[in-house]
């Protein structure tokens, strides 16, 4: 992945000098492939009942390709985003200096080990965790 990571930053892809349709292109080129080798993984695991041997050697290696081809899409949707100016949503992008920067994430820690107590007391999971039950469950 750091190869990848090293490709695609002196190819330019990284610093956003591709247009919109390349990381489009990307988004699926990356996706599609690694979504159905994930399936067809999975579905062998279950196949094999998870059995230890079969998911340490050849489950792996699904994994490992799939794992690729889904970097190359979440790259191309984080750069698509990046070209839609949606990280710039609040227009503090680029503002800030080192010290600024510190603080704001300091204060964000701090706000979430405040709220996290709060919401805890009262619900069983937090709001995203939550959320990711009832899509991984269907429940």
């Amino acid at each position: 992945m750091m190869l990848l990571g090293m490709i695609l930053f002196r190819k330019g892809i990284l610093s956003a000098d591709k247009s919109i349709k390349y990381y489009k292109k990307m988004v699926l080129v990356g996706f599609v492939p690694g979504l159905i080798l994930s399936i067809i993984g999975l579905n062998q695991a279950y196949d094999f009942e998870w059995s230890g041997a079969y998911v340490m050697n050849i489950g792996a290696n699904y994994k490992l390709i799939s794992g690729f081809f889904m970097a190359i899409g979440y790259i191309g949707l984080v750069m698509w985003f990046f070209k839609k100016g949606i990280f710039n949503g609040l227009g503090f992008f680029g503002t800030f200096d080192r010290l600024q920067q510190f603080l704001v994430v300091i204060s964000v820690w701090v706000l979430i080990l405040i709220l996290s107590p709060l919401v805890l007391k009262k619900y069983k999971f937090g709001p995203l965790e939550w959320m990711w039950r009832k899509l991984t469950y269907f429940s």
